[in-house]
């Protein structure tokens, strides 16, 4: 079941919430039996620095500041209990650098602190949602006002029945995969997995016209056979996931779900307000089924509204349009 591998732990600042990070990813990594590797990203040296009279050599400066970085990293690792053997150390613009650091070393997840969005009115930075946007594996956000060891896990996934062939396959597989990783984590965290799958109605102007010779209770009625609809599809996603090779882990974990009328980008922060949620699992493909360079709209307003940490999956084939 577990697809983790390799584990990148991205430290932004040495400080108190890069110790608890570093022993988390390192309990993590531990459990999925995966490779640890340490990354932090020293942005350019200032190229006016060549300027100064009598400054040393720039190659000098930069040499002793990733020494002094390095020898920070490692007593932040020391501090924290963990094994620094892999740690990189890289010079860039930060989101930049991270993803190419997933790409050249093949890393199956990206864990890392979330930044506070300062003067937003949203949980998650700029920083924080070019990760999201552009990085080709999982990219874990760690809240810090949330436990990093979740005992609660939202799944958000997408059971629609009103997609073409081609859609419910895109949909089918990251569905797998939001819920196989939703399973790991807690299978090693012991916690407790939801699974959310909200549905759309037609709008109330629009309904109002096509459905204008209908009587309310027919309406009614009508959305009931939707929602009855979308709950046998949520029995069949977890029917085929079982005949997949999730049959244990789904029996062992016994993940509670929801099916819910309404707009997902409601839906799916009330809920996890409602469960006090620490960790919502979500993938970030435009509802029109396209992998490209930005997340769909409805992600976007789900995250902006999210107080706990967020897991966020890319579907099978997207690239980065990060240049390595």
């Amino acid at each position: 079941m577990n697809t983790i591998r390799r584990l990148l732990c991205v430290v932004r600042e040495c400080d108190d919430r890069a110790v608890a990070l570093l022993r988390h990813a390192d309990a993590l990594a531990r459990s999925l039996q995966a490779e640890l590797t340490l990354l932090n990203v020293l942005p350019e040296l200032d190229p006016t620095l060549r300027l100064m009279p009598h400054a040393p050599p720039f190659s000098k400066l930069a040499e002793d500041r990733r020494t002094q970085r390095s020898g920070a990293l490692t007593q932040l690792a020391r501090q924290a209990g963990v094994n620094a053997h892999r740690l990189r150390l890289r010079e860039g613009i930060f989101f930049i650098e991270v993803i190419r650091e997933v790409v050249q070393e093949a890393q199956d997840l990206l864990i890392t602190n979330a930044e506070t969005a300062a003067g937003l009115r949203r949980f998650f930075s700029n920083e924080d949602l070019r990760l999201l946007r552009k990085c080709p594996c999982p990219v874990w956000l760690l809240r810090p006002e949330r436990p990093p060891q979740p005992r609660r896990i939202l799944v958000a996934v997408d059971c629609g029945v009103e997609y073409d062939k081609a859609r419910s396959e895109i949909n089918r597989k990251l569905n797998r995969s939001l819920v196989q990783h939703a399973l790991a984590l807690a299978t090693a965290n012991q916690a407790d997995v939801h699974l959310v799958n909200a549905w759309r109605t037609l709008s109330e102007s629009y309904a109002s016209t096509l459905l204008s010779d209908v009587t309310a209770e027919e309406q009614e009625q009508f959305m009931g056979e939707l929602q009855h609809l979308h709950e046998e599809s949520m029995r069949s996603l977890l029917a085929d996931l079982a005949r997949e090779g999730l049959e244990q882990a789904l029996s062992f974990v016994g993940p509670t779900t929801h099916v819910v009328r309404g707009e997902p980008r409601e839906v799916v922060p009330a809920l996890a307000r409602e469960l006090d949620a620490d960790l919502v699992v979500m993938g970030t493909m435009a509802r029109t089924g396209i992998a490209g360079f930005f997340m769909g709209n409805t992600a976007e307003a789900i995250i902006d509204q999210l107080h706990c940490s967020l897991l966020a999956l890319k579907p099978d084939g997207y690239e980065t349009p990060i240049a390595l």
